[in-house]
């Protein structure tokens, strides 16, 4: 018997536009409802009606979509995610887009909207009942049609003007802490080494981080900030532009940044932490391996998974139609 998908491709259009064919919705044209009404009677499709009762009876199935499965991000958002639907007895279905085939996937929107559609498509056709977009870096979600038949909530980034659900970091007051902690070590000339421009992560540390020190009499010296590229290469790329300045303390976007900075450090036989205060941010597994251990900020990954499955549930729960959307902060781990 021919399937959803099936008769999908054949028609021309999405599982979703079958689907609302089929159940009567009023957001597809007429034609479109026509052409697909006749192909179900040419083709004898006959709609899974028990699947379909079970979805709307039990709401208990999930879909994820994780943009990459390989990304640091990702394990621990899942896991936060599946502990709470184990304990509401909801089942999951994950689809791994794997983004990161493409070496370019940053920058290539068609690329990622292709790889959204398929995992909708593949998931609707499974009758999940909502989808949680689990990204790889925070930055502003265009992927979704609004007229979904189910809902979504976006984890570890945020929508576009769509205004769906969303649980990300609190980037501004996780910086702010970092900030105010640096000050507190009695450092006035300080440098910030940053991820990437025209990232979201990278905007909202480096306004925050000046923001801070200003409000403290400190203004931060455009010269002593500088961008890198999240990486450890880059990292110590921007160490030896900034450190000749005679800067006392640096903060580092992220963790391999800072890993950089020492390597740089080392190199010019300097200590960190005695020549050179050094934090970092994203408490990846790197910064407990360096010499000193690296002070850092811990992400929410695990506290995101979980306010992204409760705002899925709670959508489910009470047919609710929530743009409501989290900010955690993240924690200040002291080494």
């Amino acid at each position: 018997m021919i399937t959803l998908k099936e008769l999908a491709d054949r028609c021309g259009v999405s599982t979703a536009t079958v689907s609302n064919a089929i159940n009567g919705k009023s957001n597809i044209s007429e034609t479109t409802k026509q052409r697909i009404l006749q192909m179900i009677k040419e083709t004898g499709y006959k709609p899974n009606f028990m699947a379909r009762t079970l979805r709307v009876n039990s709401k208990r199935t999930i879909g994820l979509v994780i943009e990459e499965l390989a990304a640091f991000s990702s394990a621990p958002i899942i896991e936060g995610i599946m502990r709470y639907f184990e304990k509401q007895k909801y089942e999951t279905i994950l689809y791994n887009m794997r983004v990161y085939s493409n070496p370019n996937w940053m920058n290539d929107e068609d690329f990622v909207q292709t790889c959204v559609n398929n995992a909708v498509e593949e998931l609707l056709s499974k009758q999940v009942n909502g989808i949680i977009h689990v990204a790889e870096h925070s930055r502003k979600l265009k992927y979704y049609n609004e007229n979904l038949p189910v809902p979504v909530v976006i984890s570890y980034a945020y929508p576009d003007e769509r205004k769906l659900p969303y649980v990300s970091i609190d980037d501004n007051s996780s910086t702010a802490k970092m900030a105010e902690y640096i000050l507190s070590k009695g450092h006035k000339k300080i440098a910030m080494i940053c991820g990437s421009k025209d990232n979201l992560h990278a905007e909202k540390r480096c306004n925050s981080f000046k923001r801070v020190l200003k409000e403290h009499g400190v203004p931060l010296d455009e010269n002593l900030c500088v961008y890198a590229n999240w990486t450890r290469e880059t990292g110590k790329a921007a160490a030896a532009k900034v450190l000749k300045k005679g800067v006392s303390a640096v903060f580092c976007h992220n963790d391999f940044i800072a890993a950089g900075v020492y390597d740089y450090l080392y190199e010019k036989n300097l200590q960190p932490g005695k020549d050179l205060l050094v934090t970092g941010f994203d408490n990846h597994i790197i910064s407990s391996f360096l010499h000193p251990e690296i002070t850092t900020m811990k992400l929410p990954l695990l506290e995101i998974g979980e306010k992204s499955a409760e705002l899925m549930d709670n959508l489910l729960e009470n047919d609710s139609t929530c743009t409501e959307g989290f900010e955690i902060p993240c924690e200040l781990i002291l080494r």
